[in-house]
C-alpha cells in the first residue's frame, strides 16, 4: 500500500464564520426553574459557512425556535438571527468542533460532532471562548485552534444616542431609548491547507463551500459577507501595498543620501 501523497506547491482554503450572538432574557426565561436566577443574557455561539441561506424559504424556516439536527435538538439557535447557513459540505471536511467554555458551567468542554456547530446557552458574563477545528483523518492536519471573545452587550456604535436634558425641569424624565435587542459579534476567516495530501485536496474539490452573497450591505440584525466586501478588501490590500512600497522606496532614498553624505564627511576628514 503507497503512502499518500501531498500536492507540492499547492494551497486550497475554505471561508468560515465564527462568532456570536446574545441577547437579554425575556421574562418568561427569567422566571424558569432550569435558568440560573443570576443569569442575564442568552447567547449563542456558531461555526458556520459565511453564505447566505440557499433560499428565501430557509430563511423563513428559520423562525423556529429550535430544530432538530443529527438526532439532537439545538434550541434558540435560528430565532437569534445567527449569521450565515448551515453550509453542510462544512461537515465533509470538518470531523468535530471542541468549544472550551468558562470553568463555571457544568461540563465545560462541549464537542460538536455534526453541522451546524452550534452552541446556545445563557449566562451572566463574557469570557474568551477556545475553539479547536479537528479535520477529518484524509486530512493529516492537526487540529486548529481559536480564540473568541463571548460578546454580550452592544458595541459602543450601537448604543442609542443619549436623550437630551428635558426644556421643562419639572417634567417627567423621558424614557431611555431601546437598546438593540440582539448584539452581534463575527469574525470572517478562510482555513488555508498548504501542500495539501491528493485524497483530502480531491473530497475537497468534491465539496465547494457555498458561494457568498453577490452583494452586502446592513440587515437588522447585522451583516451579509459577500463578494461585493471581498472585492474591497481585496481592493484595499493592493491599496496598502502601494503605499508600503512607496514608504519603503522614500526610506531607501534616505538611507543611501545619508550614507553618501557619511562618505563624503569620511573623505573630506582624511
Amino acid at each position: 500500500m503507497s503512502a499518500p501523497k501531498r500536492v507540492k506547491g499547492l494551497t486550497i482554503s475554505r471561508p468560515i464564520l465564527v462568532g456570536n450572538t446574545a441577547r437579554p432574557l425575556t421574562q418568561l426565561e427569567r422566571e424558569s426553574e432550569s435558568i440560573d436566577p443570576n443569569h442575564t443574557h442568552r447567547w449563542t455561539f456558531a461555526l458556520r459557512s459565511p453564505a447566505p441561506p440557499a433560499s428565501k424559504a430557509e430563511g423563513a424556516a428559520a423562525v423556529s425556535t429550535s430544530r432538530k439536527v443529527g438526532g439532537r435538538r439545538v434550541p434558540g439557535i435560528d430565532e437569534e438571527g445567527v449569521e450565515g447557513g448551515d453550509d453542510l459540505a462544512l461537515g465533509t471536511w470538518i470531523k468535530k468542533v471542541t468549544v472550551k467554555l468558562h470553568e463555571t458551567y457544568s461540563n465545560p468542554m462541549r464537542t460538536l460532532e455534526q453541522p451546524p456547530f452550534v452552541i446556545s446557552e445563557t449566562g451572566w458574563g463574557e469570557f474568551e471562548l477556545v475553539i479547536r477545528v479537528h479535520f477529518v483523518p484524509e486530512s493529516g492536519e492537526r487540529p486548529l485552534t481559536m480564540h473568541h471573545m463571548l460578546k454580550l452587550h452592544p458595541w459602543k456604535e450601537d448604543l442609542p444616542a443619549p436623550l437630551p436634558p428635558p426644556s421643562d425641569p419639572t417634567a417627567p424624565p423621558l424614557a431611555p431609548p431601546p437598546r438593540p435587542p440582539v448584539v452581534h459579534s463575527w469574525q470572517y476567516d478562510e482555513i488555508v491547507f498548504t501542500d495539501p495530501y491528493e485524497s483530502f485536496y480531491q473530497l475537497l474539490l468534491a465539496h465547494p463551500p457555498a458561494p457568498l452573497a453577490p452583494q452586502g450591505g446592513a440587515k437588522p440584525h447585522g451583516y451579509i459577507v459577500s463578494q461585493e466586501m471581498e472585492a474591497q478588501e481585496g481592493a484595499r490590500l493592493v491599496e496598502a501595498r502601494k503605499n508600503v512600497v512607496n514608504v519603503i522606496g522614500r526610506l531607501r532614498e534616505k538611507l543611501i543620501k545619508a550614507e553618501k553624505e557619511l562618505e563624503a564627511l569620511k573623505t573630506g576628514g582624511a
